[in-house]
């Protein structure tokens, strides 16, 4: 099963870290974001991605992966990018 968020419905926190996330809801639960504007730029975002996959394929459980656009009115204090990269609490 693919977990598809379709929306952030609220904000929660902002993260301090290199890559600036932010814990959101979605509309399929919990959630942490991180943008293609992040600090570390975007290239991080495919090492993570990356990483999770090969994690994934020799067995260990990891973080789902989705991508989902920040819409202007998400009012979510991680800077003015549109897209973002989510990175989802349910285990694989």
């Amino acid at each position: 099963m693919t977990w598809s968020p379709t929306y952030i419905s609220r904000f929660e926190e902002a993260i301090d870290s290199s890559t600036g996330p932010a814990k959101v809801m979605t509309d399929k639960g919990a959630a942490f974001i991180k943008t293609l504007g992040n600090p570390e730029g975007p290239h991080i975002l495919v090492c993570e991605w990356v990483c999770a996959r090969l994690a994934r394929w020799i067995g260990l459980r990891t973080f789902e992966f989705a991508f989902l656009e920040i819409r202007v009115d998400d009012d979510i204090p991680i800077g003015h990018q549109k897209k973002g990269t989510i990175l989802g609490q349910k285990k694989a």
